[in-house]
């Protein structure tokens, strides 16, 4: 997750949600619960996704308009 964004994911209400998503963080070495959720947020996504449209989503490089950085 990018450090410019505050928005924070509120596991407060559901200690089971809690342990999973640390249990991901601590998995996949990630530096904050919010990263764990939004990488299983992205996961369920593409899953649904695929079901929907029978193949996984296709990521293309976007490029800005007016020239090169």
């Amino acid at each position: 997750m990018d450090e410019e964004h505050k928005e924070h994911i509120l596991l407060e209400g559901d200690p089971e949600l809690q342990r999973a998503v640390l249990a991901i963080q601590e998995e996949y070495g990630l530096a904050s619960l919010d990263q764990a959720a939004e990488f299983l947020l992205r996961g369920r996504m593409n899953e649904g996704t695929k079901k929907m449209t029978g193949a996984p989503p296709a990521l293309y490089l976007v490029k800005p308009k007016g020239g090169t950085r």
